[in-house]
């Protein structure tokens, strides 16, 4: 007896006409989404940031570009306020208010005077992961309807221009998916554990809340696997004990390997606050 989770499609396991085209269409709503993103940043945003958000954003950015956590309190103080960065009297230093997740991702377009490049790189990747994970869960031309429903979405186009954390979440979101997919499917489920929980860490460490939101469903998902993997081989007596646990095991190996490293990195923030403070 075995247990898989009920799937509409797979396109990895059934058979279907070979469409090669719908690669070169995904290809190019990439790249229509990465386009749109420089063009709107431009012409829009004119490559400035609009937001209080963005602001703190990108001075956090900035200062990890320079090789550092926080910078000493420029003086006099009020002639350089920005909004939501904090100035910490007890130590003389100046950081932003936020998690440190989306402005390391921006620093290295800090780092070149081009911020905006960053987004534009999520948007192309998000269209393309949305692509790949609709084919693999449904079929080729399914995947390719979501790829444009996203590269096309007008929250998506103004979020991917700006200097907002909204597009490098959902990225790391949709590559999460994907890979906590390809664990179920049993094949280098260890090296998609590893990746799952690398993109779940990343999202935590960029918007916390939205990543326990993502990460609930999941936990509670993964919950049922075990326990119905354990019930099935325990009702099986012609399955030794042995082999019995091996099967959880194989189902429980993975899980680990996400947690631990979403773990990992989610311990960023509180070193991050502890050396900030």
């Amino acid at each position: 007896m075995s247990f898989s989770p009920p799937t509409m499609y797979n396109s990895s396991s059934s058979p279907t006409i070979h469409r090669p085209y719908h690669h070169w269409l995904a290809l190019g709503l990439a790249l229509f989404s990465m386009v749109m993103s420089a063009f709107i940043s431009r012409s829009v945003f004119e490559r400035l940031p609009h937001l209080e958000d963005e602001v703190a954003y990108l001075f956090q950015a900035r200062t990890y570009a320079r090789g550092q956590l926080v910078i000493d309190i420029p003086q006099p103080r009020r002639a350089f306020w920005q909004p939501f960065v904090v100035d910490y009297s007890q130590s003389g230093k100046r950081f932003s208010k936020y998690s440190p997740g989306w402005p390391l991702l921006l620093a290295p377009g800090a780092a070149v005077e081009q911020p905006w490049v960053v987004n534009a790189f999520f948007s192309a990747l998000t269209v393309a992961l949305v692509y790949r994970l609709g084919r693999e869960v449904y079929d080729p031309d399914v995947a390719v309807m979501a790829a444009a429903l996203t590269a096309f979405s007008p929250m998506a186009l103004l979020l991917n221009a700006s200097l907002m954390g909204h597009t490098a979440a959902l990225c790391l979101t949709t590559l999460f998916m994907l890979a906590y997919w390809r664990i179920e499917r049993g094949k280098n489920s260890l090296l998609w554990g590893a990746v799952a929980g690398a993109a779940l860490g990343l999202v935590f460490i960029n918007r916390p809340l939205t990543a326990i939101g993502i990460a609930a469903p999941f936990v509670l998902w993964s919950g049922v696997r075990l326990v119905l993997t354990a019930v099935g081989r325990q009702t099986t007596a012609a399955i030794p004990l042995r082999s019995s646990l091996h099967r959880i095991a194989s189902v429980l190996k993975p899980l680990l390997v996400l947690a631990i490293i979403a773990l990992l990195i989610a311990t960023v923030i509180p070193i991050y606050n502890y050396a900030a403070t």
